[in-house]
């Protein structure tokens, strides 16, 4: 059973600030499917911490947003200083009511920044896809802003403005760990039911 967040109901899920949520290094896994589409100019924050702008207390996140009519799927971070949004984005158009794993990636050591995406069927069920690199990007010399006090949300980025919750989406899992996998560690489990005391697991929310 997933988590609906359609706008008219439920907008987001808000979990409470703490120190490990605060990254540098991070693996963010987001199961979900998209029930309606955003329309030109909305943003859909599938799972982050804080606001992804310039000159917020953001720290990361992935969306997925209507940009002038191009459907863009992207990973993005706000830097230490909060001045800039880094990001790793490529046009997607993803299928409505169709399971998906956005994976995002950023490790503070080699400064590569990736977003890897996979069709499927959530926990195991025929059809789940290996994931594919849709963007990476390397950022040298760019840390996160793990000062970043603000909540991680499902369905919306918090204190952002404007309607940040345009399409209607189901959020199955959320998962956050320690470590900026490779691609074969990112397939061998992200489609794999995992368990809290998994090593390098921080955060499991599974709706």
């Amino acid at each position: 059973m997933a988590l609906s967040l359609a706008r008219e109901l439920l907008g987001h899920v808000h979990v409470p600030d703490a120190a490990g949520l605060r990254r540098v290094t991070w693996r963010l896994d987001v199961i979900f499917r998209v029930r309606t589409q955003p329309t030109a100019g909305q943003i859909l924050g599938l799972a982050g911490k804080g606001e992804l702008t310039a000159a917020s207390d953001g720290n990361y996140g992935i969306r997925y947003r209507n940009d002038g009519g191009t459907l863009r799927l992207g990973g993005h971070f706000v830097d230490v200083g909060a001045t800039t949004v880094y990001s790793a984005e490529a046009a997607q158009e993803l299928t409505t009511d169709r399971y998906y794993a956005a994976v995002q990636t950023y490790s503070d050591v080699t400064k590569v920044h990736n977003l890897y995406l996979a069709a499927g069927d959530y926990r195991g069920e025929a059809g789940a896809a290996a994931t594919t690199l849709i963007a990476t990007a390397t950022h040298g010399g760019v840390s996160a802003n793990n000062a970043s006090t603000r909540p991680l949300r499902f369905g919306a980025e918090d204190g952002a403005t404007g309607d940040v919750n345009g399409a209607d989406i189901d959020v199955a899992e959320v998962r956050l760990w320690s470590t900026a996998d490779a691609k074969a560690t990112i397939d061998s489990n992200v489609w794999t039911r995992v368990e809290r005391d998994a090593a390098n697991l921080i955060g499991l929310w599974r709706c």
